[in-house]
């Protein structure tokens, strides 16, 4: 679940991505981005991710705000200072008199006073107080955009491995078709195949030429995202290079409590609502401290303008919280605090059934994984040959090589779709639960 912060980042993210498709993906064709591949490991887009990405690089400007008004909460209020100046006499007839003899007529009058506002009920220490947990909210939502940003970038690295397989898969058996299609025209001619048959093979090419075509469209996506991702205006086309493994993990190694009471202790969004509900606590305890009024001390000096030539005083003043002793700030700080502390709740609520579903989806997708077989992959270019060796010889019609082509190729390609899902689904579980489980 996402926290409206990381939600408006992610909404700005996919607006740079429909730019870097128009701009970028549209001036270089599908088969440009192949010659001009740089492969890449996952690693290696980590560390470049962490260093370059632009959400994390403006996220952590907000983490250097909240610390900056961490450091203005601090600050005491400035002194106020004032002064006054008698501008003219009408008996002397002089213009800013400035004489302090007695009877001579020209007597001029000035003022001097000097205040300072002293908060009192320790608002200055409460301020500070909301402030500091302002700042670590910031860092939890930084914390929290690595978390997402780190998933999008994995499973777009998965993504675009398999739909390269998937395309590869494609692009076998196009050529091949291809290939007999150019062979069978002179044959339609001389009346040796009949135009029927030779015009179903056709239909049968557009048709995978087609889905060759979708599978390039997956790839541009899961690679103009990796670009953005890591912040590459280059027109380089990343090809992955991932090490596949036979049992990505031990299913006996996952325990549903321990991964439910990880994801509450490790997840930086569950952070985030527990520091929403710190932030009303303090801003509670701040609203109950400005009923109290604040002491404004004042020191006076007035020339000629008292009882006595040169006057000095102090005065102490303050409001008198008769009326107006901040209840309404004070009472709606009390109903969000409650709003909060529910919110928390039911977001922790959230959080587990997400990872209950996460590990479930992972367990099924695994145990449909371990039951395949896998070796068709490896057989699958000999069984395509044998199937068209067969065709060219007549052994099998038309419909019993497009029905086998299409079973061979349905089962590679959903076996690619299957590999593909167990990798984000691990992705998914690490997410959900806030670490890395699965490596």
């Amino acid at each position: 679940m996402f926290n409206p912060g990381i939600r408006n980042i992610l909404r700005r993210q996919r607006m740079l991505i429909v730019l870097l498709l128009f701009f970028a993906g549209s001036n270089r064709s599908f088969s440009q981005s192949f010659s001009d591949s740089i492969t890449i490991t996952l690693s290696e887009l980590e560390n470049t991710f962490l260093t370059k990405n632009f959400s994390l690089l403006a996220s952590k400007y907000e983490i250097d705000a909240g610390k900056a008004l961490e450091v203005q909460a601090r600050v005491f209020d400035n002194p106020n200072f004032y002064f006054e100046q008698s501008i003219y006499n009408p008996q002397s007839k002089r213009y800013f008199p400035a004489k302090t003899v007695y009877g001579d007529g020209s007597l001029g009058q000035n003022q001097m006073n000097v205040q300072q506002l002293f908060s009192i009920a320790g608002k200055r220490n409460k301020r500070l107080h909301l402030a500091k947990i302002n700042t670590q909210i910031a860092q939890y939502q930084f914390y929290d955009l690595i978390r997402t940003l780190h998933f999008q970038l994995r499973t777009n690295f998965y993504d675009l491995y398999f739909a390269l397989k998937t395309y590869a898969v494609y692009a076998d058996q196009v050529s091949a078709i291809e290939k007999n299609i150019n062979a069978y025209k002179d044959q339609v001619d001389k009346g040796n195949i009949s135009l029927s048959e030779y015009l179903r093979l056709s239909a049968f090419l557009n048709t995978l030429k087609g889905e060759k075509r979708e599978s390039a469209f997956a790839i541009n996506e899961a690679n103009n995202n990796l670009h953005v991702l890591l912040a590459d205006s280059s027109l380089k086309f990343y090809k992955p290079v991932l090490q596949i493994k036979n049992n990505l993990f031990d299913e006996n190694d996952l325990n549903l409590k321990q991964l439910l009471d990880s994801s509450i202790a490790n997840r930086s969004d569950v952070k985030i609502q527990e520091f929403l509900t710190r932030q009303e606590q303090a801003n509670l305890t701040y609203q109950k401290s400005l009923g109290m009024p604040d002491l404004n001390i004042a020191g006076t000096y007035d020339r000629n303008g008292s009882y006595i030539q040169n006057y000095y005083g102090v005065a102490i003043g303050f409001q008198i919280p008769l009326f107006n002793r901040n209840q309404g700030n004070i009472k709606a700080s009390r109903a969000r605090l409650k709003s909060n502390e529910l919110n928390h709740q039911l977001y922790k609520l959230s959080v587990q059934q997400d990872v209950i579903a996460a590990y479930k989806i992972l367990i099924e997708t695994n145990k449909v994984y371990l039951s395949t077989d896998k070796t068709l992959q490896t057989k699958f270019n000999d069984l395509l040959k044998g199937l068209t060796e067969n065709y060219t010889k007549r052994n099998i019609s038309i419909v019993e090589f497009i029905d086998y082509y299409e079973s061979f190729k349905n089962n590679i390609i959903q076996l690619n779709h299957l590999e593909n899902e167990l990798y984000n689904a691990t992705e998914n579980l690490n997410y959900e639960v806030g670490k890395t489980i699965i490596k």
